[in-house]
């Protein structure tokens, strides 16, 4: 049930948080009460529904479900971060616990756009959990759906353990420990992808810190499988950082052992440096960008695909992004054995993604890039009319315009000749299309609260920057505005190249106007 009056408290437990003042901002709109609500605030009972701009709130105050102006349900973490949406929505939708136990979305004409699929649930009830899950609960307490956003906890202290099918989490959640219940336990990244496992396969084995500091995974007559081999060290911890190492602590906060995968930074700006022995990794572990006495090296996986190797080992070999913006190897004496070209865009950076490692301008175009080898990511089948991209697609499924512009096939060819054309009337554009779904989340939780976005951002899995149909134009290196000439130009041309713009957005042209 929801209810007014629920902002007073809220603002009483913000103000116990330790939130920069910024994110607090943002919490308290999230947190401030719809005008009608009831006193169990983190409950929507039988019957009970939610209107465009209400919410339900956790019982400790850290969890937000609330039902958006663009007609989805979505729920966010402390500080405003999204932790979870249900998809594409109609405005005005109302969010109601049905008597049959189905929760669901339902538009003003009365038709469902989005539903938990939980009829038959008696006493059906959403509930806002304080671990950060959304869930239907029945009469008996028994969850009958879930966002799964729960978050794990994200320490094992000595004497405790984690049972097969629990897990551990890093504090950012893009890390997680899983003791699976075929005995395996195994450290998954932010892809979900296996970076490190302790190889024993007995079901039903358990992880467990022993009191005298040993980590054992132990199965269920006792017998030790797996072990760090670390006893003699009391009160010790086991924390999953959030760089992705899996890490054991004695009592004074020392390492007595990790499994060595944590992960370097995602990128590198202007004026620094990679000396030998560093790397960059992209975010979900896969991608690494090395630098060794014997070469710069491009990871997929651990092995190469994409190198510079000189013709004799260099252990003064460095990776350095100039503040010109090229790009330089350089080894003793200085000697330069590469470089990207690329000098002349000041304040770029070097960053590593889901495909490769790309060097951008700040206007986020890019400069130059090393991809993995077609084939080795999972490509999706090449679409040549882009009214057939309906979802969001992946980097791999992209390609580059020649002014480095990524965008879905279907349209490179139209976005190449408007270039050249407005190029050719002495209009200088630039920008940046395709987004990925992880970047489209991050801005829409940056941009928006559940009285709306400023500016317009779309929901994740909708974005027409998603499947790489939109653009965001600049001229000159600066965001098209109203009345630049960039708009002009634009405005007088984009449709014969097959774009149209957004209105209220004058930098933000697609294949349909959205």
């Amino acid at each position: 049930m929801v209810e007014s009056g629920r902002a007073t408290h809220a603002s009483r437990a913000l103000r116990r948080s330790a939130l920069p003042v910024v994110a607090a901002l943002v919490w308290a709109s999230l947190t401030a009460a719809p005008a009608h609500a009831a006193a169990d605030d983190d409950t929507l009972d039988p019957g009970e529904s939610l209107q465009a701009t209400q919410s339900l709130v956790s019982a400790d105050g850290s969890q937000v479900a609330v039902v958006e102006k663009e007609g989805v349900l979505s729920l966010y973490a402390a500080g405003g971060d999204l932790r979870w949406t249900s998809g594409p929505g109609v405005p005005g939708s109302r969010l109601e616990v049905r008597d049959d136990g189905d929760v669901a979305l339902v538009d003003e004409t009365g038709k469902v756009g989005w539903h938990t699929g939980t009829t038959g649930a008696d006493g059906a009830r959403l509930v806002v959990e304080d671990d950060g899950d959304l869930v239907v609960l029945d009469d008996e307490d028994t969850v009958v759906w879930s966002a799964g956003t729960a978050t794990p906890p994200t320490l094992l202290n000595a004497g405790s353990k984690l049972e097969p099918g629990a897990a551990l989490a890093s504090q950012d959640g893009r890390h997680t420990l899983v003791m699976s219940v075929e005995g395996d336990l195994q450290l998954l990244g932010p892809d979900a992808r296996v970076r490190w496992s302790s190889g024993t396969d007995v079901p039903g084995a358990s992880l467990v810190l022993l009191e005298d500091g040993n980590l054992v995974v132990r199965s269920e007559p006792g017998a030790i499988l797996w072990s760090t081999a670390t006893a003699g060290h009391d009160d010790t911890t086991l924390t999953l950082q959030d760089d992705g190492d899996l890490v054991l602590f004695d009592a004074d906060g020392a390492k007595v052992w990790s499994t060595g995968t944590a992960l370097g930074p995602t990128g590198l700006a202007a004026t620094r440096s990679l000396a030998v022995g560093k790397r960059l990794d992209s975010p979900d572990g896969r991608l690494s960008l090395r630098v060794d006495a014997d070469g710069l090296r491009l990871e997929l996986d651990g092995n190469a695909v994409w190198a510079v190797i000189p013709a004799v080992p260099d252990e003064k070999l460095q990776l350095t992004l100039r503040k010109s913006g090229n790009l330089v190897l350089r080894g003793t004496d200085g000697a330069v054995y590469w470089s990207s070209e690329t000098a002349g865009t000041k304040h770029a950076a070097l960053e590593l993604d889901a495909g490769g490692v790309v060097l951008r301008a700040p206007t986020g175009q890019e400069l130059w890039r090393a991809d993995v080898p077609p084939g080795l990511f999972d490509a999706a089948t090449t679409v040549t009319d882009c009214a057939d991209v309906t979802t969001p697609v992946p980097l791999a499924a992209t390609v580059l315009t020649e002014t480095g512009i990524r965008v879905h096939p279907c349209m490179v060819v139209a976005i190449d000749a408007l270039l050249a054309a407005a190029h050719a009337d002495g209009v200088d554009l630039g920008g940046w299309g395709w987004r990925s779904n992880e970047q489209q989340r991050a801005l829409r939780a940056r941009n928006c609260t559940p009285s709306g976005c400023r500016p317009m951002t779309a929901t994740p899995g909708t974005s027409r920057h998603e499947r790489g149909l939109a653009i965001d134009f600049t001229v000159d290196g600066r965001v098209v505005s109203a009345g630049s000439t960039g708009w002009a130009w634009l405005a007088q041309n984009a449709h014969a190249y097959g774009l149209k713009n957004l209105p209220g957005e004058p930098w933000h042209w697609s294949v349909d106007g959205w």
